[in-house]
């Protein structure tokens, strides 16, 4: 006959006791999950410093002892920088001798000039096409054939010559090969240089000018190779 003050106890399915788990239980739980995560942490953390201790040590017995390291970002930076600065001198000397091959001189007026045919005392009689002029005997006409005109040249200055000064007279490409051209037909002969139908100069070709550069000789006193810039400009 079983007691009426003994209670079973039912054991739950699979024959093993159920355990009550308790707030005291669940604390010791939590305290445990803390510290496992620390210790990992800690690991971690010696983990990455071994590592990096590997990496220097790697670094200073390939390079030697002391031996500063450039990082990466900051070396490409230096040779972005120094591609930059090269690049900037390089197109700086191209813009100057672009410039200095295109310089240009205008003119007032357009310079004319005509190879010399023919020399006749007094004025140019009408229908002749010449140029009339002042020499030191008087009148004189110089007759003309067909020529070139020139609106601008590369350079236009007076310069020391053998025993005086000279005119220099530099023409751009274009005129250059035009005027080369011409004198080679006329060597010997005159050239006249007119501006307002007014006529410069008359200076002999004694050779072909085939590179541009044109010197008319004769001036004794730089007042007089001034002059001849100056009306050949058209001032």
């Amino acid at each position: 006959m079983r007691s009426p003050l003994r209670k079973r106890t039912r054991k739950p399915p699979g024959g093993r006791t159920a355990t009550a788990i308790t707030a005291t239980d669940t604390a010791t739980v939590a305290v445990r999950a803390e510290r496992a995560a620390a210790h990992a942490a800690r690991r971690s953390a010696r983990r990455g410093v071994d590592r990096a201790a590997r990496r220097t040590a790697h670094v200073v017995a390939r390079g030697g002892a002391g031996r500063a390291v450039t990082p990466r970002p900051a070396l490409l930076t230096g040779i972005i920088m120094l591609t930059l600065v090269v690049t900037a001198v390089v197109v700086a000397g191209v813009v100057a001798a672009i410039s200095m091959k295109n310089r240009q001189t205008s003119l007032t007026a357009p310079l004319l000039v005509y190879p010399v045919s023919q020399t006749t005392p007094g004025q140019c009689l009408p229908g002749v096409q010449g140029v009339s002029a002042q020499a030191a005997s008087g009148p004189v006409c110089y007759q003309v054939t067909q020529g070139l005109a020139i609106h601008r040249v590369s350079d236009l200055r007076v310069q020391h010559g053998n025993g005086g000064y000279d005119v220099s007279i530099k023409l751009l490409s274009a005129d250059a090969k035009a005027f080369a051209d011409l004198t080679r037909r006329i060597v010997g002969q005159n050239l006249a240089f007119v501006v307002r139908s007014r006529l410069v100069t008359v200076p002999r070709v004694d050779m072909p000018i085939t590179k541009g550069q044109i010197l008319i000789t004769g001036a004794t006193t730089r007042a007089v190779a001034e002059r001849t810039v100056s009306e050949l400009r058209g001032s």
